[in-house]
């Protein structure tokens, strides 16, 4: 049967969308001389995404100005906690530190610490858990914390592990569920881009088993894609995301600093240190532009008599009787849009679909 469009708000997709950041790195294009850098904190709020993530550094006056700004200006955080030198005590102080903060009503989630697995020993998952435990206590120490904080799972490296569905069974074995509300998992597709995020969360289950999920960390460098591709891979990830029900995505990263601190990782970002890259520039254009809130009576046609169209899509607002659908390509190569302009009339769209991801402007 065709199957109904309903327009996703932008306010919703915002909530879904996040990035990386490093405002504790100085020098950095983050920050500089223990002061934020105030035209990296603007584009992040420009940007009109949910929240940022990074690790949590209670005594660092750089982090925490930038904080106050970002918050401010409607920025979210969701942030890390320690590393797995840490002892249940020094997370707990640090979790309680964030707690009593004046940026604490903008804490989004807070999580373990940050692939907790990298050790690839016997020791880090029954170690990776007490952490966990000792920020679901203290959190639950705070009332006016943990009313609107999220608890998460720590996210586990994907790339150089022996077996990381071995990991994930093994973080649930040591009891990783009872201490966090949701899970977490890293995925860095590359060229192939982020068609196949639906599966590395179902992988990531093995761990946090019904838990709502959160992807961290994902991104592209130039190493695997040209800057165009990095753009439209961006995109698809927050919107493929959306549609599986994580909760959220975050993209790593948001500057690329290589051309402002020699020798350091400057492949990933989307931003350079002074001007957009294409993801920044499309996911500007996803979240910041007007919401027209007006419904759509469209349709996805059949693929083909009695076979259901499989491609994902999204639809986007902007009032006056236009919308802009992203179908998002599963097996079919693809698909054809209805959309109603009469009691028994209709315009009627078909779509190639040659990429991944497809972009359709439509106009009643």
């Amino acid at each position: 049967m065709p199957r109904t469009l309903h327009v996703t708000s932008r306010a919703d997709l915002k909530e879904g969308s996040g990035a990386n950041t490093k405002f504790w790195l100085d020098p950095s294009v983050y920050t500089r001389q223990r002061k934020p850098n105030p035209a990296t904190v603007q584009a992040i709020i420009s940007l009109e995404i949910g929240y940022i993530r990074e690790r949590w550094w209670p005594g660092d006056p750089g982090q925490h100005a930038a904080f106050t700004s970002l918050t401010r200006g409607g920025v979210g955080l969701f942030l890390y906690i320690g590393d797995m030198t840490y002892t249940p005590q020094h997370v707990a102080a640090d979790v309680a530190a964030l707690a009593n903060s004046h940026f604490a009503p903008h804490v989004v989630a807070v999580c373990g610490p940050n692939e907790a697995n990298a050790a690839q020993d016997n020791r880090w998952p029954a170690k990776a858990v007490a952490l966990q435990k000792a920020i679901y206590t203290e959190v639950h120490k705070h009332a006016h914390f943990a009313r609107h904080v999220g608890i998460v799972g720590p996210a586990l490296m994907h790339n150089n592990v022996k077996s990381l569905d071995h990991d994930y069974h093994a973080l649930r074995a040591a009891g990783i569920i009872r201490w966090c509300d949701a899970g977490d998992f890293h995925f860095y597709p590359g060229n192939a881009g982020p068609i196949l995020n639906a599966s590395e969360a179902k992988r990531a289950r093995r761990a946090f088993g019904r838990l709502p999920l959160w992807h961290s960390e994902t991104g592209w460098t130039g190493s695997d894609t040209n800057p165009a591709l990095a753009g439209r891979f961006s995109v698809e990830a927050l919107l493929r995301n959306h549609l599986t029900g994580i909760v959220g995505t975050l993209l790593y990263e948001f500057a690329d600093e290589s051309q402002n601190v020699p020798g350091r990782e400057g492949l990933f970002g989307l931003r350079t240190p002074t001007r957009p890259k294409p993801a920044y520039t499309e996911i500007h254009t996803l979240l910041a532009t007007r919401d027209g809130k007006e419904p759509i009576d469209a349709w996805l046609g059949d693929h083909r008599p009695g076979v259901r169209c499989d491609a994902g899509a999204v639809v986007t607002s902007e009032g006056g009787g236009r919308w802009t659908v992203y179908l998002l390509r599963h097996s079919q190569g693809s698909a054809t849009i209805f959309l109603k302009t009469g009691p028994k009339s209709s315009k009627r769209y078909s779509v190639a679909l040659r990429n991944s991801m497809t972009v359709v402007h439509i106009r009643n």
